[in-house]
């Protein structure tokens, strides 16, 4: 009864905090996620939580029960004779200290352990997602080496715990034995002496005997208290580490945007102590418009789009949606209103509907339907042998780039985004799939406020601004006919990619 009763505490117990620790993460930046490997993070969830598990499996009721057991021993040998058990605790202090230092470093090696674990499922997970590139490289042995690297690291780390662990078990018995040894020898002196009778001295020993079981699951039990613990800290380092996104205490509703986008002053960079990445950005962008953004690599096009969702909180400057600002009101209400397709397109192991839909309630079918036409998701789904209930694959392996991004862009449209953000949303694709993810892109943009970053700058030619980004700097803003006319940094870049198609 004990063990079942146990059993439904420790499974609620552990359903909450793991429940709690991935509610925690859904809440974490983007700068967390960019720090550490997806399977580190796995790692804390499955194996450090299932390290502190173990604890509460059979060594949290065994430590009381014996704790109470041995309390009692204890309590009968003092009525037997206090005088030969205090004579034995003369060796408790340098238990103690032994004990305590090969806890320490049970705890250390613990950790050092969890660690090891944590990279091992980190690097195993980049070979599993890697595997095309590692085979198209025959990289294979490489990797091999690597891996049995890793898993031999962490063996060892585990054979260096279970020595300290079986240090720490065999001190308990040394000192076990030398106490017993003490009390033998005083309690045989005294029985000569006439100042003990042999029926107390059996007595003792007797019950010496029966309190060895206890101690030694007591002194287990710290031992394996010492690794749940390093797990445990392990677990509440993620669950004490705090959103850089913080919701004002005041925050209010986010009403349905009608007006425009404004940056003002907006300087951003990703380490306090580093280069800024966008300097003193401003401008606005009224609703029902496109806004192409255009520069080289690494000039902060992405990032500036990152800051409307407020996926990174600006450094300075602040920007406006109708008038609020985007630090003032709650982040679902801000979030709820704005879609994101990327160039690298994420869809879930599910159907091409649950990708579509992504757990939206109320969705009706008309809706669904009309959300799939508009991106042209219906002129190949439509054509495969389950529908809309086909299976995608892990990120969509068994669609097209351009089949998954048509797939992204009806998922942003069914959100009923009132702000479309492309990423370089074609910049991958083949001449054929860019016509229809551009045609796609032309229906769902309507009565939207939409900012697209080009790589192509085909895809932006009726934008109704551009704004060129130069070392994180606004350079240049207007149409395209107003840039070519001005012979800036646009017009260079539209001569050189336009000279390439037609050489190509």
């Amino acid at each position: 009864m004990q063990t079942v009763l146990l059993s439904d505490i420790r499974q609620n117990i552990f359903i909450d905090l793991r429940s709690q620790i991935y509610k925690h993460l859904q809440k974490m930046p983007m700068k967390f996620y960019n720090e550490r490997q997806s399977g580190g993070i796995l790692a804390r969830i499955i194996t450090d939580i299932d390290a502190v598990q173990n604890l509460f499996a059979d060594r949290l009721l065994h430590l009381i029960n014996h704790s109470i057991v041995a309390i009692t021993v204890i309590g009968i040998l003092f009525y037997l004779d206090w005088k030969l058990v205090l004579l034995a605790s003369i060796i408790i202090p340098l238990f103690l200290l032994i004990f305590g230092v090969l806890m320490k470093e049970v705890y250390k090696t613990s950790m050092k352990l969890q660690e090891r674990q944590e990279a091992l499922l980190g690097n195993l997970q980049e070979d599993i997602l890697g595997i095309k590139l590692t085979q198209s490289f025959t990289s294979e042995e490489h990797r091999e080496k690597k891996a049995h690297k890793n898993i031999s690291d962490t063996e060892k780390e585990k054979r260096a715990l279970q020595i300290k662990d079986a240090l720490a078990s065999m001190s308990t018995i040394s000192i076990s034995v030398l106490a017993v040894t003490i009390m033998w020898g005083y309690g045989g002196y005294s029985v000569i002496k006439e100042t003990m009778t042999i029926g107390t001295l059996i007595a003792i020993i007797y019950y010496l005997n029966y309190l060895y079981t206890p101690l030694s699951s007591i002194f287990e039990s710290n031992i394996e208290i010492q690794t749940s613990l390093a797990a445990a800290k392990r677990i509440f380092e993620i669950l004490d580490t705090k959103s850089g996104i913080q919701e004002d205490k005041d925050a209010i509703e986010l009403p349905l945007i009608k007006e425009k986008i404004e940056f003002k002053n907006v300087s951003f960079s990703y380490d306090s102590k580093g280069v800024q990445v966008l300097k003193n950005i401003n401008f606005s962008a009224k609703m029902n418009t496109v806004i192409g953004i255009v520069g080289m690599s690494g000039e902060g096009k992405t990032t500036l789009i990152n800051l409307i969702p407020r996926f990174y909180d600006v450094d300075k400057g602040e920007i406006y949606i109708d008038g609020y600002n985007i630090k003032k009101v709650k982040l679902k209400s801000l979030r709820q209103q704005i879609g994101l397709v990327s160039q690298d397109i994420f869809l879930f192991n599910a159907s091409i509907r649950e990708n579509i839909i992504f757990g939206r309630e109320n969705i009706t079918e008309e809706m669904f339907l009309e959300a799939v036409k508009i991106a042209k998701v219906d002129e190949f789904a439509t054509q495969l042998p389950d529908g809309y209930y086909t299976i995608v694959g892990e990120r969509g392996v068994k669609l097209s780039g351009g089949q998954r991004q048509r797939v992204a862009i009806a998922r942003a449209i069914l959100a009923n985004a009132r702000i479309l953000i492309f990423d370089e949303a074609i910049s991958v694709l083949d001449s054929e799939s860019e016509k229809y993810i551009q045609e796609s892109i032309n229906s769902a943009i309507k009565n939207r406020t939409t900012f697209i970053i080009a790589h192509r700058l085909s895809t932006i030619l009726s934008a109704d601004e551009i704004i060129v980004l130069d070392k994180g700097e606004i350079k240049e803003r207007g149409t395209h006919a107003e840039l070519i006319k001005r012979g800036g940094i646009y017009k260079k870049l539209y001569d050189t990619q336009f000279e390439n198609v037609a050489i190509g």
